[in-house]
């Protein structure tokens, strides 16, 4: 049974990676017009309503443990940051140095697990790990001057990834898909007083659609990623991440005609090398999925 849960999780971030990539380019054209907490705000909205009518319509919505609600708000606030940060980051530059930033998050999470969780490192961990962050200084300096796109991306991809790390230290009885979407309307109840304080923009009823279909996609990928750390450990998971940013730079260049420098391109291949350096360890001392812990969250 660990094992098909084990090959489920492998699919369901996959498919989270590949989904989101597609979410974050329509992010990415909104950018445009919107700001990044306005763009938060609405698609966390959207992907809160949505999720939230899907699983009371099939009768699956769980609500979580009343004595763990203040752990939902801080994840739900950590992960509203992070996408703050990552659509700040898409403003300001590629689509593929973005994700590459982004994607920092398992590789993160993993050496936080060693720190937080107890989780042993090892040497081609610590490789791996090493080898991801230098690919964060090629995308965050490659011209020699300071990259707020970079940075945004990278503080993105860290703020992730102690989302990921307070998600596998919530409790056993919190049903995932509940949580994601109980997280989706904290976030947008967090940032809507910074989202409506400003001018008000009239919106179409195309880009309310496009809100929607972005709110859509990330409450199913958040979903999905929840589902998955919780019957797999985060460094077997980590390569398959890696599809999105190397993706990304022939989607940014077919769809956007953006074309990564040479070191946002070295630092795309060192952290999606990196990544899979950090799972390749584990293949030889597999890891227990952390949903057997029963720590919490604060």
């Amino acid at each position: 049974m660990n094992g098909s849960r084990q090959l489920i999780a492998i699919f369901l971030v996959v498919a989270a990676a590949s989904l989101a990539l597609v979410g974050d380019l329509f992010a990415k054209l909104l950018a445009v017009s919107y700001g990044a907490i306005f763009i938060c705000f609405g698609r966390y909205l959207a992907g809160g309503a949505f999720g939230l009518g899907v699983l009371i319509l099939s009768q699956r919505f769980r609500l979580p443990p009343l004595t763990d609600m203040s752990g939902q708000f801080l994840r739900a606030a950590i992960a509203a940051c992070s996408i703050i940060c990552l659509i700040g980051a898409l403003m300001h530059a590629p689509l593929a140095d973005v994700m590459a930033g982004f994607y920092l998050a398992p590789v993160i999470s993993t050496g936080l697990s060693a720190t937080l969780l107890g989780e042993r490192l090892g040497l081609v961990k610590s490789i791996g790990t090493g080898l991801a962050l230098f690919g964060a200084i090629a995308i965050l300096d490659h011209t020699g001057a300071f990259n707020l796109g970079g940075a945004l991306a990278i503080l993105s991809g860290v703020l992730f990834a102690f989302y990921l790390i307070a998600a596998k230290m919530a409790s056993e009885a919190e049903d995932p898909p509940s949580a994601a979407v109980i997280q989706s309307l904290m976030a947008a109840v967090c940032t809507a007083p910074l989202a409506l304080s400003g001018d008000a923009i009239p919106l179409s009823w195309p880009t309310i659609g496009l809100f929607v279909l972005i709110g859509m996609i990330s409450t199913i990928c958040q979903a999905a990623t929840l589902i998955a750390h919780r019957w797999a450990a985060a460094s077997t998971l980590a390569p398959f991440f890696y599809a999105a940013p190397v993706s990304s730079v022939g989607l940014g260049a077919v769809v956007l005609n953006e074309t990564p420098t040479p070191a946002g391109l070295l630092g795309i291949m060192a952290i999606a090398s990196g990544g899979v350096l950090v799972a390749l360890a584990d293949l030889k001392r597999p890891e227990l999925p952390i949903i057997n812990r029963t720590t919490r969250t604060a």
